[in-house]
């Protein structure tokens, strides 16, 4: 019987990874009416606001999503802060791929913790995170030990790039939809 080599977490990113033609064409994750006014809002999840934003500002959002007026769209912007940025980012989007946009929107929220400085993570906060919200967990540590998303986060960081933010969580109100 063969044995698994495991691999350490956050897992350092491999030689070669997914390109976006062998990729899902995930969307942007989105909540909101397709005709409501957009709020882009580029985040890095490996940073402590990132955490504060899923549970002080996005519930504030619900109420102007619920009555129509605008919809979020989350677009990854990972710096080089956290050793966790990417590989949350990629479980986001292994969460989004098994489950849909809800999904990712469940998971972000949960996997976020709300406390300061630094969040704290761990393969198991990720995988236990992920079953939580009704996604596979051994799917996501495939995806996540594999990079199998960072051609899609890459893509959401060239996005973000044309606005040239000098930190995250920002927002930009009123543009977007690609």
């Amino acid at each position: 019987r063969r044995k698994l080599r495991e691999v350490s977490w956050p897992p350092e990113k491999p030689d070669s990874v997914p390109s976006l033609d062998e990729l899902p064409d995930l969307a942007v994750p989105t909540v909101g009416k397709p005709d409501a006014i957009p709020v882009e809002v580029f985040q890095d999840f490996g940073t402590m606001m990132s955490g504060e934003f899923f549970h002080e500002e996005m519930p504030a959002l619900l109420d102007e999503i619920w009555q129509g007026h605008i919809r979020v769209r989350y677009r990854d912007n990972t710096v080089p802060v956290m050793d966790w940025s990417y590989p949350i980012a990629i479980a986001a989007r292994s969460v989004q791929a098994q489950l849909g946009e809800p999904g990712f929107w469940a998971f972000a929220k949960r996997v976020n913790p709300k406390y300061r400085p630094y969040p704290t993570y761990s393969k198991d906060r990720v995988l236990s995170t992920a079953e939580t919200v009704g996604a596979s967990p051994e799917q996501v540590k495939m995806d996540v030990e594999s990079w199998k998303y960072h051609a899609i986060i890459q893509r959401e960081k060239r996005y973000a790039a044309q606005y040239d933010f000098a930190g995250v969580p920002t927002a930009v109100i009123g543009e977007g939809d690609n």
